[in-house]
């Protein structure tokens, strides 16, 4: 599209809110023709600007999305469902307790540079999500790997070299034993420059006859030494490359859900010969520049304008490329709504974008059109709450602030876009078997996220405050609270996010006489802040990573990347680890219920909703698909400007066959079996 029609329209876009007047006998939604332009270029609003685009790093919904363009994992989403199908890998198999996995990778999977995708190559780029230094706020996905956690903590380090261990920091006397090179110690605690180590036999043997020692609650301390005497190493993991076509992983806990998990960004390949010259030199961040993106996907960046928009073509050297419809994408960075309804509406958007959202004063008019697709979507809205500034550290005040707001008529009358109300963060509608667990207790009257203290209450909500040491009076029809300190929303740019932040804004104050300020930031901006910390009240939200609980409640975790909130609780901690080791898989999702409800009694993330994703696409875009993630890949999509064609992808998925045994295999060359 023509930049000078671009900014004829963003211009215009507050003058010009879509009411539908004058069009309203049109079936659709703005125009039906799509005159100027490429049947193989497809325009596309990505919501805002990235954060980073590399997908080792990529933890917010635009970056994970144009990442999953521009690499591909062992699987890959299906179109329709968004099951997993074919990416990398042609073939799996498993152990039958699901903990040990064997992929096999296609022969003609290659790099935007022409070189060959190895199994090697995921083995780096895991090792590398997980390796301490990095800080990805992705790593948490990948403590399925055996060591995982341990090894991201910095918990779990190699010796160097043969070391003597000394009795006490700095211990001039002689050493009382030594570790051989090479050996895996757990760290227990460091002084100075001495670190206090425990010999770690809990490693991978990728060998289902043998199952992994069984982790010790309390290592014991084997002595001191330098800490300059270890090193990180990816060895501990459990993920090794067995040939160029094989990638063996060993799981902490059964993990029936992998082959899902491996369609998510973060377990995309990237090549150790292009990432660590520039994270040598101090420059990880130019990892998203578009000359530095060296990707295996179906698309690769040639342009990134900021702020305005990121052009993609199609990698000639991805294994499907000649099946391609779409050769070239235009992510436009459109953050007010309304323009892109405007631009969606002349036709210089052939789709509004998977980050978009229709602007709640059109929703009655827009969702009557042909165009308009609606669909539950596996993500919940929340307002974190920054545990270490009063009043948010007493879970008092959290409760309160909870059951002060009505929910249902924040839907209804603020985003009207058919959201589910929230009273917890897991989505009723969660597959591994949560939607089963929580269906039977509904019907059973022990839901434990339904009734008193979890619904709207705000005589409730003053009565916490009260007990807090908080005086109410009625003042008039509202309420008074005495000497409260002040509160503030942070809340990234978007007109949509205003009206919410607006409305319980309005709440707190008519309900609980608490006074709120609301502030917004630039995305980035917002991010930054929520994560150094310096934030009282935080919009967020949380898509899933892959179809099971773990995927939000791993962000309550202590140490988790996720957790800005400054709240842990051991006891949940506890209850999410057993619940992950807990094989039966009914009994583990009710444990990991059990961790929610820690959660949910910690009140230090406020559910507002579970999403909905309403979208306009024009009539002339086939292979869309609404599906609960919310993931509509440019590979499936194609132009038919005759709008007669059928509704199909353009190229079929190709699905797995059922896995195999996960039989012996020799290990690699010089490593121990």
């Amino acid at each position: 599209m023509r930049s000078g029609v671009r900014a004829l329209f963003l211009a215009a876009s507050l003058a010009m809110i879509s009411s539908g007047c004058g069009e309203s006998a049109s079936p659709y939604y703005g125009t039906t023709k799509r005159t100027g332009k490429s049947v193989s270029t497809f325009y596309v609003n990505a919501g805002v600007e990235p954060e980073v685009i590399d997908p080792g790093r990529a933890a917010e919904a635009v970056g994970t999305m144009l990442a999953g363009h521009m690499f591909e994992g062992l699987a890959t989403y299906d179109p329709v469902d968004a099951h997993p199908t074919q990416g990398v890998a042609t073939a799996w198999d498993k152990s039958d307790d699901n903990r040990l996995f064997r992929f096999h990778l296609r022969k003609d999977a290659l790099w935007s540079d022409g070189k060959t995708v190895t199994a090697h190559d995921f083995a780096f780029a895991w090792g590398r999500v997980l390796r301490p230094s990095l800080a990805s706020r992705t790593a948490a996905v990948l403590y399925v790997l055996l060591n995982g956690e341990l090894y991201q903590r910095g918990q779990l380090k190699v010796t160097k070299g043969s070391t003597g261990v000394v009795g006490a920091p700095a211990d001039n006397a002689a050493p009382v034993t030594t570790v051989a090179a090479g050996a895996a110690v757990r760290i227990l605690k460091t002084e100075g420059e001495y670190s206090q180590i425990a010999l770690h036999r809990r490693l991978p043997t990728f060998d289902a006859s043998r199952p992994p020692e069984p982790e010790e609650a309390k290592p014991a301390p084997l002595g001191w030494v330098p800490s300059s005497a270890l090193e990180e190493s990816p060895s501990v993991l459990g993920v090794r490359a067995v040939d160029d076509e094989t990638l063996e992983i060993e799981a902490e806990h059964p993990t029936p859900y992998l082959l899902d998990l491996t369609c998510y960004s973060a377990l995309s390949p990237m090549r150790r010969d292009v990432v660590e010259p520039l994270e040598s030199a101090g420059k990880v961040d130019d990892l998203n520049r578009p000359e530095n993106v060296v990707g295996n996907g179906a698309y690769r960046i040639v342009d990134w304008k900021f702020r305005y928009e990121i052009a993609m073509e199609k990698n000639p050297r991805y294994w499907r490329a000649d099946k391609l419809k779409i050769d070239r994408i235009v992510w436009m960075m459109l953050e007010d709504y309304r323009s892109t309804l405007n631009l969606y509406k002349a036709g210089d958007l052939d789709y509004i974008g998977d980050n978009a959202s229709i602007p709640p004063e059109t929703m009655p008019f827009v969702e009557t059109k042909k165009d308009f697709r609606r669909s539950y979507y596996l993500a919940v809205a929340f307002y974190s709450l920054n545990t270490k500034k009063p009043p948010l550290d007493d879970v008092r005040v959290r409760r309160a602030l909870n059951l002060g707001l009505d929910k249902q008529q924040l839907v209804d009358r603020v985003t009207r876009s058919g959201q589910i109300p929230a009273t917890h963060y897991v989505p009723d509608f969660t597959g591994s078997g949560y939607a089963d667990v929580a269906k039977a207790d509904k019907a059973a009257g022990t839901d434990p996220f339904s009734g008193p203290g979890m619904d709207f209450d705000p005589e409730r909500a003053r009565a916490l405050l009260r007990e807090a040491g908080y005086e109410i009076d009625k003042d008039g029809e509202d309420y008074k609270v005495r000497k409260f300190p002040p509160l503030e929303i942070l809340y990234n740019t978007n007109e949509g996010n205003r009206a919410i932040a607006v409305a319980i804004q309005s709440f707190w104050r008519k309900h609980l006489g608490i006074q709120v300020a609301v502030r917004n930031e630039e995305w980035k901006v917002m991010l930054k802040n929520i994560q150094e910390g310096s934030f009282q009240i935080g919009r967020g939200g949380w898509i899933a990573e892959y179809n099971h609980p773990e995927t939000w409640l791993d962000t309550f975790l202590s140490f988790s990347p996720q957790n800005q909130t400054g709240w842990g609780d051991p006891e949940f901690d506890r209850t999410m680890k057993e619940a992950a080791q807990t094989a039966d898989p009914t009994e583990s999702i009710r444990k990991f219920r059990v961790a929610e409800k820690i959660a949910v009694d910690a009140m230090v993330k406020i559910p507002l909703y579970f999403y909905t994703r309403n979208v306009l696409i024009k009539p002339w875009v086939r292979g869309f698909h609404p599906n609960p993630r919310n993931t509509h890949h440019a590979q499936w999509l194609w132009i038919d400007e005759t709008g007669a064609a059928k509704e199909a992808p353009a190229m079929p998925p190709l699905d797995f066959a059922p896995p195999g045994p996960f039989a012996p295999k020799a290990a690699p060359p010089g490593e121990a079996p």
